[in-house]
């Protein structure tokens, strides 16, 4: 996934950028909090969503070996699934 690759190695450069932003620019700050306080945006900050795409990714894993265990070896999606670990 070139987007993914793209994320990841620039995801240092954009906490920064938001940081630095906190600090600064008091417009940022402003909308910041307005979307914190949203219902829609699950009262979180915008760090919990710029690290989300690595927690979900971490989390695939572990998913799929559950799902292997709870796969029959003779589904034709055991070896599949195993392949994918």
């Amino acid at each position: 996934f070139p987007q993914y690759n793209s994320y990841c190695t620039n995801q240092i450069n954009s906490t920064e950028t938001v940081q630095k932003l906190l600090k600064t620019n008091a417009s940022f700050v402003e909308f910041t909090k307005l979307m914190e306080a949203m219902a829609e945006c699950n009262r979180q900050d915008i760090q919990s969503y710029l690290i989300k795409p690595f927690q979900r990714v971490t989390r695939y894993p572990l998913l799929l070996k559950e799902l292997l265990k709870q796969t029959s070896r003779n589904s034709k999606d055991y070896q599949h699934l195993s392949d994918s670990i």
